[in-house]
């Protein structure tokens, strides 16, 4: 019992590849030794003669459906090249093909390949070289010969229009690919002079030559061989050496079907050519195999296949389980990663690779969230100090302005409206500095704009008269402080002023969807197309030739609202201008300082 706790200790130590090796290699030893005890108990010829009389019949079978295929294949290259638009473009020089005709002929052949899947990959090419394809494979066709000197080229250009198979395209191909294939080449004619202007070549793969004899070829474990009419080894269903199909060729001239003693076996040779393309066909039938194939095997190899398949199920069942679950958590953890959800896994496991894995992954994400909330406090710093030295400098450039207006009225002794001014600005001051606030609401903001205008007022009594549009349901939502003053003072001093006759400021909101839109527009001279869009470009690349005050208020609410579609200038010459800012909906502090 002890030596027994101590080897399951040691497998349990074993890893994951190790254990799914020792674990096969004991079913597979299982299984052999099985299977050598029935085989030498169990003899019998009970089929010999029936499979000398089937052989031959086989070999026709399988010649009627490879000549199908090659049938098939040969009227799918007939369609390619007698279709229009093909001809079109191999007769078209390579750099001057018309991009319709290339387009036409790309889809003509994707439809080609797409009614016909066995085809793995489908080639057109013209008298310079230039290649049409379509590919399973996408690196294959680097390896694509296009030259005419090449000896699939020439071999075609002798069948005057004729087609021939060869396996994986002869030399049309610089070197071996993934898979196997049968190449069907053709040359195409001009129709008006018969004279060649490209080739076709559709490859095949040899999967579906393979079905061809596939099911006919599982009776009595018959190999079989696909020879060209050189001779040449096409597709064979198992590793044959060379010098058996020689041994073979030199028999199948004299009779199509023969007995051969090889390594101790007796085997049936049979022979067919197949009609019309002059490729052969042999058949090999081990009597070793076919003499056992009696009611008594058939039975005992049942009973033994399902209790290997039964022992194979459960072994699988239980190796799959201890792979998949573990790995089946980590990729559902992962998953959340995607939706920013960073959770740590924990699964109990006995190997030693997914409790190292676990644990690495466990602290990984650690370090996720260490980082996450360090990048997030730095980009807070950032974004705040972004905001305080633009309002820094926008704060001044108002001041500056108004106490030019202030100025201005005590030269011309209008001190009762510097006294009016003066009460303005310090009502203005009193909403805007907001005890230290950035964030105000829209009621404070359109009277910190109102009470601007009124000192403005005093001085361009005459020049200009202002429309408020409100709606007072907005009231209640946060915004920047000191976001319209620069729009409005633009409107008056860059709009309306210039235009030489008195002027209309409109100042408006509404509500869209989960956005709120406020306005300031003005009848003034307006902007041509051309400054509209410098204006623009001017404010998204932050250039110093665009007015501060604009400038400096779009970019605190790209800040303020985390979003650059925040500002929307509309201008025509002659007509006025406006300007349209657009701020999420929200009661509470978008920017948190």
């Amino acid at each position: 019992m002890k030596m027994l706790t101590n080897i399951i200790e040691r497998i349990r130590n074993i890893s994951i590849g190790g254990r799914i090796t020792f674990f096969y290699c004991m079913l597979l030893i299982a299984s052999l030794s099985i299977s050598s005890i029935l085989y030498q108990k169990i003899y019998s010829d009970i089929m010999l003669k029936k499979v000398s009389s089937v052989s031959m019949q086989t070999l026709h079978s399988i010649s009627s459906n490879v000549r199908s295929l090659f049938l098939l294949v040969n009227n799918y290259s007939k369609m390619i090249l007698s279709n229009p638009d093909v001809r079109t473009v191999l007769k078209s020089r390579g750099d001057y093909i018309n991009v319709e005709d290339r387009r036409r002929v790309s889809e003509f052949m994707e439809t080609v390949m797409g009614s016909f899947s066995e085809i793995s990959s489908l080639y057109l090419v013209d008298n310079e070289g230039n290649r049409f394809y379509i590919d399973k494979f996408p690196n294959h066709f680097q390896y694509f010969n296009s030259d005419k000197k090449s000896k699939w080229w020439k071999k075609a250009s002798e069948l005057n229009g004729g087609s021939y198979f060869v396996l994986n395209g002869g030399d049309s191909f610089s070197q071996p690919l993934k898979e196997n294939f049968i190449s069907n080449i053709r040359i195409i004619n001009n129709i008006d002079n018969q004279i060649p202007i490209g080739a076709v070549i559709i490859n095949i793969s040899e999967k579906l030559f393979i079905k061809a004899y596939s099911e006919i070829a599982k009776n009595y474990e018959t190999e079989i061989i696909l020879l060209d009419e050189n001779n040449n080894s096409i597709i064979h269903s198992s590793d044959i050496n060379t010098n058996r199909i020689a041994e073979l060729l030199e028999k199948v001239g004299t009779k199509n079907s023969f007995f051969v003693n090889f390594e101790k076996d007796k085997q049936l040779y049979s022979y067919l050519k197949i009609e019309g393309y002059n490729w052969k066909i042999i058949s090999i039938i081990s009597f070793g195999e076919v003499k056992q194939e009696s009611r008594i095997f058939m039975v005992v190899t049942s009973v033994v296949i399902i209790v290997i398949a039964a022992l194979i199920l459960i072994g699988s069942v239980i190796i799959t389980g201890m792979v998949t679950r573990p790995i089946n958590t980590l990729v559902a953890s992962m998953k959340d990663i995607g939706s920013g959800t960073l959770n740590k896994v924990e699964f109990e496991t006995s190997i030693n690779e997914f409790i190292r894995l676990r644990d690495g992954y466990n602290l990984m994400i650690e370090e996720i969230h260490t980082l996450v909330n360090r990048v997030i406090e730095e980009e807070k710093i950032k974004r705040k100090a972004e905001m305080e030295i633009l309002q820094a400098q926008i704060k001044p450039h108002f001041l500056y302005n108004t106490f030019d207006s202030i100025s201005s009225l005590a030269l011309m002794g209008r001190n009762d409206d510097v006294y009016k001014i003066m009460t303005a600005l310090g009502s203005y001051y009193r909403i805007s500095l907001s005890r230290g606030k950035e964030i105000i609401t829209i009621k404070e903001e359109i009277e910190t704009v109102k009470n601007y205008l009124d000192i403005l007022k005093l001085r361009y009594e005459k020049v200009f008269s202002v429309i408020y549009d409100i709606d007072e349901n907005l009231h209640k939502f946060k915004i920047l402080k000191l976001v319209l003053q620069p729009f409005v003072e633009n409107a008056l001093y860059h709009g309306i002023k210039p235009k030489g006759e008195p002027g209309k400021i409109l100042i408006k909101t509404w509500k869209e969807g989960s956005f709120i839109k406020l306005m300031v527009k003005d009848d003034g001279i307006g902007m041509s197309n051309e400054k509209t869009s410098n204006l623009r470009k001017g404010i998204n690349r932050n250039d110093e030739s665009v007015s501060f005050g604009i400038a400096g208020t779009v970019h605190r609410l790209q800040i303020f609202c985390g979003r650059k579609d925040v500002f929307l200038l509309n201008s025509k010459k002659g007509s006025g201008t406006e300007i349209v800012i657009t701020i999420p909906a929200a009661e509470e502090n978008l920017y948190e300082g």
